[in-house]
């Protein structure tokens, strides 16, 4: 990340016929709003992926789409894209507030930057990395030879990355606590990382849209996995008139 130009790199692809969420599209719009000039968002996609990982690395995607349920597949191209470029990959399901500062995720002196819980398992959804970043190298070592784990096991996308944890000292890895930074949400509101909260915090009017504001330090993930299929399938003004919680944020920030 030395040079003036920062990237911040998404995979977003749906299948034909298929509409984007109105609640993503509406979390890209606070990365325009939000994000100062000096930062370019690369929005990926298997047709022009090929421009920003070398042949030598790059997977045959429509296969590699196949073989894992898509969060790991954007894990392992997150890997990727990063090993080779440097910058930072975010889920598209990310809200950016006024509140984004640099500091919190790229002037840290060292190799790579994740989110993390109190039991010191890494958060889905972003990775910072230092071009020809160590541990974006080895990460992508596992994911080409544990290609068949099961989702099952790996619910929240984050074993093989807190296996190669274990490998790298201090001086290589940054973690930020999820809850403190309101990276993770409901788990700084109740304590808790789980998906029944999850759905309670975000698709009920019972929560203060002041306590989000001043828990989050910038960065926000959202769940796309385990959001109800009825509010996937709003329009954005359907989206904004309701009277839940994402709803108001997304009403006040916009």
């Amino acid at each position: 990340m030395h040079s003036k130009t920062k990237k911040i790199f998404t995979f977003l692809e749906f299948d034909e016929n298929v509409q984007m969420p109105a609640y993503i599209y509406l979390c890209l719009k606070t990365w325009k709003k939000y994000l100062s000039d000096e930062y370019k968002i690369v929005i990926l996609n298997s047709k022009n992926i090929e421009k920003f990982i070398s042949k030598s690395l790059l997977p045959d995607i429509s296969k590699l789409k196949q073989r894992y349920p898509f969060p790991r597949f954007c894990d392992y191209i997150a890997a990727l894209v990063l090993y080779e470029n440097g910058g930072i990959f975010l889920d598209a399901d990310t809200i950016i507030t006024e509140k984004f500062k640099d500091e919190e995720v790229l002037y840290y002196h060292c190799d790579t930057v994740l989110y993390s819980n109190s039991l010191f398992n890494v958060c889905p959804g972003f990775m910072k990395a230092n071009k020809g970043s160590l541990f974006m190298e080895e990460l992508i070592r596992r994911y080409r030879f544990d290609t068949h784990l099961p989702m099952a096991f790996d619910p929240h996308r984050n074993y093989i990355i807190n296996d190669v944890i274990k490998y790298f000292d201090k001086e290589h890895i940054t973690l930020i606590d999820s809850e403190k930074s309101g990276y993770c949400m409901e788990k700084a509101m109740y304590g808790v990382w789980d998906d029944y909260l999850y759905q309670n915090y975000y698709f009920s009017s019972l929560d203060s849209i002041e306590d989000f504001l001043k828990t989050t330090r910038g960065i926000t993930a959202l769940r796309n996995s385990v959001t109800n299929k009825r509010y996937k399938e709003m329009d954005v003004d359907e989206f904004l008139s309701m009277n839940f919680l994402l709803a108001k944020i997304f009403k006040v920030i916009l």
